[in-house]
């Protein structure tokens, strides 16, 4: 896997995540899509397990420094170290689990392995922070409102997932995953 391509993706996916938003936000909730989910499952789908570790761990504490959690403290929004990252360990091992019976080359499958992924991460990051406002930290925190809108972006990624796909697959070469690697195994 060609490192430098991969901090590249890395900050424009970043860039993406924070520029658009609330740009692709549905109506007035924070319902949107995830484009570094849709690069972590592009990565995990083809790299081997080493690499889709790491990567994990690093688009997740990016994706934790982003993401600031409102508290009901005079402090305003703190930023949590950790959340991100297990959830994006945990769904990637479901795209690491599911690639040897997915079409990697086939974009719809990246979206719905981008759907599955979203809800995994999704139902990891709503327990961790409900377990934290409960026990820890006094956040403006609804799990129910929170699940529910993980979940609607969860199918909002899956579509995502779809374009970034179309995006990505021409560059997969250049990320260092061979065609032998991409090809559906054979039983």
């Amino acid at each position: 896997m060609s490192l430098p391509l991969v901090i590249v993706l890395s900050w424009l996916a970043l860039g993406l995540e924070a520029g658009l938003r609330d740009s692709l936000s549905l109506g007035g909730t924070s319902v949107s899509p995830s484009f570094v989910l849709c690069l972590m499952v592009f990565i995990a789908s083809f790299a081997n397990e080493r690499q889709t570790r790491w990567t994990c761990v690093g688009l997740g504490l990016a994706m934790d420094v982003l993401s600031p959690v409102l508290l009901t403290t005079a402090a305003g929004e703190a930023r949590i170290v950790g959340p991100h990252v297990l959830a994006y360990l945990l769904a990637s091992q479901l795209v690491l689990q599911a690639r040897s019976f997915m079409m990697r080359r086939n974009p719809v499958a990246i979206g719905v392995m981008c759907f599955a992924a979203a809800v995994i991460a999704g139902l990891v990051l709503t327990t961790i922070f409900t377990l934290r406002a409960a026990l820890l930290d006094p956040m403006e925190f609804g799990a129910l409102r929170d699940l529910w809108t993980r979940l609607g972006s969860a199918v909002y990624s899956g579509f995502a997932g779809i374009v970034v796909a179309y995006a990505l697959l021409p560059l997969a070469e250049w990320l260092g995953m061979s065609k032998t690697s991409a090809i559906v195994s054979r039983r």
